[in-house]
């Protein structure tokens, strides 16, 4: 809604000439970062760091990511057409003007493009922020619970249309029958567990990441910014502004803000161990809430 509502015009064409428009215009892949997550887990802090940086374009949350990962669920076999398309998109998100680099954040469903991306630019750099399950499912409800009591079925009724929704966006709640019900306990383990898993079989397939752990930026914040930005060669020689950064609300602002979410404790009874414990035993490899992703970024303070 927001890009929706600041966007200043636009541009309607078939998707063949939006294609054959972005093809083949410039991007420097070595000045080019993917920021993936599973949410929750520090992507909006991150991105805020690479803001700080001359002449670098912060480009958060793309909507078109989204319509892209949709039309790989829903047309498996048209591997060259979203090539072709995600090709042009990013080239052309990346034609603000920007010497100093392109930085892309997507929302957690992003990871499905992983592989695809990282074919298209190989030289550019990739993150994956994530966060233990627990402590996940808590930040989730704590965000959005709207504070609405409903019944039993107009509670099911909700779950039925978030999941419809979310199914075409994670791999692993696609799997689960139907016809098997969910609890919103379960529909947001989902939503941890997909992205973890998506991560892991990209780092199986031979795409190179570098993985961020929310306890760092919480143990070592100025430590986990400076090897981030070593990573995606990017580090200025002034880090006064990067430092300042950190000190600000990752999420100030937004209906994500500290001053908005509501009291944890009001909503820690809807964190069921037991049913985050489900969904997790039904993964061979990531069946623990503290999972560590591999290829996790270790610092002084965080080893």
């Amino acid at each position: 809604i927001a890009q929706y509502e600041h966007a200043r015009r636009a541009l309607v064409l078939p998707l063949a000439d939006m294609i054959r428009l972005g093809q083949d215009l410039p991007v420097e892949e070595e000045k080019l970062v993917f920021i993936y997550s599973t949410g929750r887990a520090g992507s909006t802090l991150a991105s805020q760091v690479f803001a700080q940086l001359n002449g670098v374009a912060n480009l958060s949350e793309p909507d078109v990511l989204l319509d892209l990962v949709a039309y790989r669920h829903d047309n498996p076999q048209n591997t060259a057409e979203l090539h072709a398309l995600a090709n042009a998109v990013i080239r052309l998100l990346c034609q603000v003007e920007a010497p100093g680099g392109h930085v892309i954040k997507g929302r957690s469903f992003a990871i499905e493009l992983g592989d695809v991306l990282s074919n298209l630019f190989p030289a550019a750099k990739n993150l994956f922020l994530y966060r233990d399950a627990k402590s996940y499912l808590i930040s989730s409800l704590r965000a959005y619970d709207d504070g609405v009591q409903r019944s039993e079925e107009e509670l099911r009724q909700l779950v039925a249309g978030v999941r419809a929704w979310l199914k075409p966006m994670l791999p692993l709640l696609a799997e689960v029958p139907d016809d098997q019900s969910l609890s919103v306990v379960e529909l947001v383990s989902y939503s941890w567990l997909s992205p973890m898993d998506s991560y892991v079989k990209l780092q199986d397939k031979g795409v190179e990441m570098l993985a961020i752990n929310y306890d760092s930026w919480l143990e070592a914040p100025r430590e986990t910014a400076v090897a981030m930005l070593e990573y995606c060669a990017m580090l200025p020689a002034d880090l006064a502004p990067i430092y300042g950064a950190l000190d600000q609300d990752s999420q100030a602002g937004t209906v994500l803000s500290r001053e908005s979410i509501k009291d944890p404790h009001t909503l820690l009874d809807m964190a069921h161990p037991a049913e985050l414990n489900h969904v997790l035993a039904s993964h061979a490899l990531i069946n623990t809430a503290d999972f560590i992703a591999p290829n996790t970024l270790r610092t002084p303070s965080t080893q």
